[in-house]
């Protein structure tokens, strides 16, 4: 039995995965069940089910199931998914020993050779590309629906407020400042300026008006003419 070492993490963290006579390691983020809801038996369905918490989609209660989707939800806000890829990767001294002693104990029980070549280049390959998407995941800018209405919200004030011209968000050096600020983030155009936002904008200006108008106790009306 040939054992191969991807990563140091505990233990109790992994999942296995058995091809032929080789064991994968993988890991797995015990945290994963905190974004999932669990539905027990469902009826058509002979695993358990659970159901994503920001976007309602129900799956297998399968741990790398729940982690592949958890990373491709786009309701899941941005900080929470840049804490769960922080887990696991810059451990204590102390996860880092415990976890050196488990791989050292293993390398040691199965010091045989592999036997096969081609299998062999099959798990370098497959460890390669995991520990890539891994990597790249901390690159990744993920925007929710939420965020980008806020965004877009907050940026339309901007414009009316300090009476900019609508095409701002058409210029070049504004899409280059979003760009490198928050690639995931789109810009409204002019015509979303005109109407969606500026409406909502009104709306909620109005609002905040008549609630002013209706604590006050006294009213002043001023007018000018000619």
């Amino acid at each position: 039995m040939q054992f191969l070492k991807i990563l140091h993490f505990p233990i109790e963290n992994c999942v296995t995965k058995k091809i032929s006579k080789f064991i994968i390691i993988i890991m797995v983020n015990k945290n994963i069940w905190l974004h999932f809801e669990k539905l027990g038996r469902v009826i058509g369905f002979q695993q358990n089910r659970v159901k994503c918490k920001y976007c309602n989609y129900e799956l297998c209660e399968i741990a790398t199931r729940c982690e592949a989707h958890f990373k491709k939800c786009k309701d899941v806000p941005t900080h929470v998914l840049q804490s769960f890829l922080g887990f696991g990767i810059n451990d204590n001294n102390d996860s880092n020993s415990s976890s050196s002693s488990s791989s050292s104990s293993l390398s040691s029980s199965t010091s045989s050779p592999l036997s096969s070549s081609s299998a062999s280049t099959s798990l370098s390959l497959s460890s390669s590309m995991y520990l890539k998407n891994q990597s790249l995941n901390y690159f990744v800018d993920k925007i929710s629906k939420k965020e980008q209405d806020e965004l877009e919200i907050l940026f339309a004030k901007s414009i009316y407020q300090c009476g900019l011209f609508l095409s701002l968000s058409e210029l070049t050096p504004i899409k280059n400042l979003w760009a490198k600020a928050r690639p995931s983030f789109k810009l409204p155009g002019r015509k979303k300026l005109s109407t969606t936002l500026l409406d909502n904008v009104y709306e909620e200006t109005k609002q905040e008006v008549d609630k002013l108008i209706e604590e006050a106790e006294y009213y002043s009306l001023v007018s000018d003419g000619w």
